[in-house]
């Protein structure tokens, strides 16, 4: 999902489901304003408004042009449903709902904290198991309803207009929401060896930061940094980064978990790694396939290398991704900082890189590639 498309967000579900949490990551993630209607519903004391004040308070606050919106009320699904882009339904199980409602609730009464600030409002061991107010008793009486009643909205006509996105489970909760995070912290290369200081296999630095690497000095600034390994050396990486959450990336480009143990097979390459679901993105890896000691180009296997021509050492003792393969994997959909990794590197390129380049892109595009005229 793109920000820029998907601007208006309402997360709703049951009591339970867990709207504030995935709302406020949303929020997070998407970088604007998070929106709880509790909060504008109810005032100081348990001051219950009238509709009209509701529905004046909850218009002044979606005025702007993004926000994520936290809660259901239905009633107010005229005003905040005119222009929302995306709703994301939280459809748990029953059984997780209610205790993580009940769960709740007893942690608040205990704490005796003030649910929203300057209202005064808490909740009570009284209020909220024993009395026909009790949120326990409304998780209860509701779920289903509000089950029946979202699926009946996925196909109303009245809202064509909107995307829903329903999630049943923790798992498709985090798959959506690493689908939207493009948040990245790389590591500079001296923090990747220490991250990979006991891999036990050769992994090499790839991308933007080896074609710096191979000149001696930063041309640019990084979004990213990539590692490369063999296919088969796969498993080394999962174990050495256990503790760490490791996604794969299925064409075209979604995220997934990737599971203990699970083998990545050919047309699939690139894992994504993060210490925690809210943490930044920290090392991009790809895995590269080999065959009688050379490599493969992963769009054209007919284009192989010796590994030793491939990964080299440069004079600070990384292993690099030999620059003139770097830039065959940047000769597609040429962006400016490939262009601009590939002006710096030319010059510093020997006749034999040069060749090399030039022949592979001829035989991937042809005479139409802009590089070959330089080459």
């Amino acid at each position: 999902m793109n920000s820029n498309s998907q601007n208006k967000i309402n997360v709703v579900g049951t009591s339970g489901s867990g709207k504030s949490t995935v709302s406020k990551r949303l929020s997070e993630i998407l970088k604007v304003p998070y929106i709880e209607m509790d909060k504008i519903f109810w005032g100081p004391n348990w001051y219950w408004p009238s509709d009209e004040e509701f529905f004046i308070k909850l218009k002044d606050a979606i005025r702007g042009e993004s926000w994520v919106l936290d809660g259901n009320y239905t009633r107010t699904i005229p005003i905040k449903w005119k222009n929302v882009d995306l709703v994301v339904w939280l459809d748990y199980p029953f059984s997780t709902t209610l205790i993580r409602a009940v769960k709740r609730a007893f942690l608040r009464s205990l704490r005796k904290e003030e649910l929203w600030e300057g209202t005064g409002n808490r909740e009570s061991f009284r209020k909220s198991f024993f009395s026909k107010e009790s949120i326990i008793l409304w998780t209860i009486k509701t779920h289903g309803q509000v089950r029946k009643k979202y699926e009946s909205y996925l196909n109303d006509p009245r809202f064509s207009h909107i995307k829903f996105i329903r999630l049943k489970s923790d798992l498709e909760v985090e798959i959506f929401l690493a689908n939207l995070n493009f948040d990245w912290q790389p590591l500079s290369p001296s923090e990747l060896i220490n991250t990979l200081l006991n891999l036990n296999c050769r992994w090499s630095i790839a991308g933007g930061w080896a074609i710096d690497l191979f000149l001696g000095r930063q041309t640019r600034k990084h979004e990213d940094i990539d590692v490369i390994i063999k296919r088969d050396d796969q498993f080394e990486l999962q174990e050495i980064l256990k503790d760490w959450e490791l996604w794969v990336a299925d064409p075209p480009g979604v995220l997934r978990p990737w599971r203990k143990s699970e083998y990545i097979g050919k047309g699939l390459q690139d894992i994504w790694c993060r210490r925690s679901k809210n943490d930044p993105w920290r090392i991009q890896v790809m895995l590269y396939d080999v065959e009688n000691g050379k490599w493969l180009f992963k769009r054209d296997e007919s284009i192989r290398k010796g590994l030793k021509d491939v990964l080299i050492t440069d004079k600070d003792g990384f292993s690099i991704l030999a620059p003139e393969v770097q830039l065959l994997y940047k000769s597609k959909a040429l962006r400016d900082k490939d262009r601009a990794d590939f002006k710096n590197v030319l010059g510093h390129l020997n006749q034999q890189q040069k060749n090399w380049l030039k022949e592979s892109l001829v035989k991937i595009y042809g005479q139409t590639h802009e590089w070959i005229r330089c080459l």
